[in-house]
């Protein structure tokens, strides 16, 4: 559900800032624009990818669980969403809005976003409704969908022809 609501607020983004959808995929594109995308298909492929993986290795989620849980348990589809949307986030901070006079800030915000990110995934274990390995699994899973929508993203801005749109 949280995928779904990423890929509309970017939408809705987009749409404030009125900017035709072929120049997302410009090579040009404003470096704020290419971070929403970024960032917003970094959420989204973790959270299928979770769906995915629950859905073919089915481990049940633990017995003594102090909240009800349904569904299965490996890997950890709030740790994987958290975690990618900090990674895309720190990724698009030290990219794209490097300003050698505020990069103090770029750290303080990292060492912010994957401290909520820990606490996020450290409620999952005291809760008990996963392991450490489901939240080992989130954290990997996290760190492949965002490579994977960097370089899907940047493989798209760099072969798609414009012209095509026109």
């Amino acid at each position: 559900m949280f995928c779904v609501f990423m890929l509309a607020v970017s939408v809705m983004y987009l749409n404030i800032k009125k900017i035709k959808y072929r120049e997302i995929l410009s090579v040009n594109c404003p470096n704020n624009i290419k971070g929403v995308m970024i960032i917003s298909l970094s959420v989204f492929l973790s959270g299928a990818l979770s769906v995915l993986f629950k859905s073919l290795f089915k481990i049940l989620r633990p017995e003594n669980m102090l909240v009800f849980e349904s569904g299965y348990s490996f890997p950890s589809g709030h740790t994987a969403m958290i975690f990618a949307f900090c990674f895309s986030v720190i990724f698009v901070l030290f990219k794209y809005f490097k300003d050698h006079n505020h990069w103090f800030l770029n750290y303080l915000h990292s060492t912010l976003f994957i401290s909520i990110a820990l606490l996020v995934s450290f409620t999952r274990l005291v809760l008990q409704v996963h392991r450490y390995i489901d939240i080992v699994g989130g954290i990997v899973l996290a760190a492949i969908s965002t490579f994977l929508s960097i370089k899907i993203y940047y493989t798209i801005t760099k072969y798609v022809d414009f012209k095509v749109f026109k």
